[in-house]
């Protein structure tokens, strides 16, 4: 099963191992897989869809909350998951870093044919999903 869940699926949390840096944030995904971890995958998707290139060497506490959401969705991306969680993925940036970032998971379906499936209480969030399920009110 872990070895499914790591091959398959993939994470996108709110944030990442701040002490790490972006390119070590990107390949450690890829060692947990027991998969060759070098940095040449991460540089390839850095700058691609994440425009990202010229921060692999930053330390990812350093960036600011929209790129470290950036981050974090390269390094789901990194293992090409079938299938995409993501946990209130735009809950602690502004208006403009949570629209770069919604458009972006957007991408990753529209262009990779990727499942995202997404948590977000914000209708904005829920605007660039295909289908919206509400729980209504708990019990």
């Amino acid at each position: 099963m872990t070895t499914c869940r790591r091959r398959r699926a993939g994470f996108v949390f709110q944030d990442m191992l701040p002490a790490l840096t972006v390119e070590e944030n990107l390949v450690l995904p890829l060692r947990r897989a027991g998969r060759h971890a070098d940095g040449k995958r991460a540089r390839a998707v850095l700058p691609a869809q994440f425009g990202l290139a010229e921060r692999s060497h930053d330390r990812s506490e350093a960036l600011p909350g929209g790129r470290r959401q950036r981050v974090t969705m390269a390094r789901t991306s990194v293992t090409e998951p079938a299938v995409i969680f993501g946990d209130e993925p735009t809950g602690a940036l502004d208006l403009r870093s949570a629209r770069d970032v919604l458009a972006l998971l957007r991408s990753v379906v529209d262009q990779y044919g990727r499942t995202v499936v997404m948590v977000a209480h914000d209708p904005l969030a829920a605007s660039y999903a295909d289908t919206v399920v509400s729980g209504g009110s708990l019990p």
